[in-house]
């Protein structure tokens, strides 16, 4: 007796289907990542705010000829010892941030990766869209770009990229304040150090700005991700 040749066979995965199978199995979840993000912003937001109002109340003292930091042989008085304590820690948690921002941004390139569908939307590697903000020239673009396709990828380019854009010129001009204030030196008398205060309160402001848009792009991304990471797992 033949077999019959004619009953339904259920057609073959391609390629393109069986690779988004497998690129789906590897989604991961960012949301713990994203809220450790989150809270050292906030920190962040703190210190900027404290340091910023701290320096322009030590600006306006030094105009007028007063170091309220120190007293009349140089030593640091209980204030001075307090804004070096945060500075410290405005340092610290900086660091800190860029180390969890670094592995929050590797996981959600990843997942943008696995969850692309449209060819050519997604380009930058995981690797490289952390790698890129520490290449001198490449740093200047590139993890905007790379931010980008993630926020493209994950939200199916239903959400206008402006907040990108805005954070990353706030950001690079953060990023050429703190240079400028850094660079900045007072002259001989308490009140030529007024400008420097200025500057660096300034410049704390825009960290300020910067850090706040970056806690929102953070807390979208991280809250659209981990919705599609929980319908992989029901």
């Amino acid at each position: 007796m033949e077999p019959n040749n004619n009953l339904y066979k259920p057609p073959e995965a391609t390629p393109q289907v069986t690779q988004g199978i497998q690129q789906r199995d590897r989604y991961v979840s960012v949301l713990s990542l994203g809220n450790a993000s989150r809270f050292m912003l906030y920190a962040f937001m703190l210190l900027c705010i404290c340091l910023g109002l701290f320096s322009i109340w030590n600006g306006s003292q030094n105009a007028q000829g007063i170091a309220p930091c120190y007293d009349e042989f140089g030593e640091a008085l209980p204030i001075g010892h307090t804004y070096e304590l945060a500075s410290w820690l405005y340092i610290i948690i900086f660091f800190t941030h860029v180390i969890v921002f670094c592995f929050w941004t590797y996981k959600v390139v990843k997942n943008s990766w696995a969850r692309s569908s449209i060819p050519g939307v997604q380009s930058v590697s995981s690797g490289w869209a952390v790698g890129y903000y520490f290449i001198p020239i490449l740093n200047l673009w590139k993890p905007y770009g790379a931010m980008k396709e993630v926020w493209r990828t994950t939200f199916d380019d239903s959400k206008s990229t402006g907040i990108l854009l805005l954070w990353w010129w706030v950001w690079i001009f953060s990023n050429v304040m703190e240079k400028v204030a850094s660079r900045i030196e007072g002259g001989e008398s308490i009140e030529s150090y007024a400008k420097v205060e200025y500057i660096f309160a300034f410049s704390y402001f825009v960290d300020l700005a910067a850090a706040i848009l970056l806690c929102g792009i953070v807390k979208k991304i991280t809250a659209q991700q981990d919705s599609y990471y929980r319908k992989q797992l029901f």
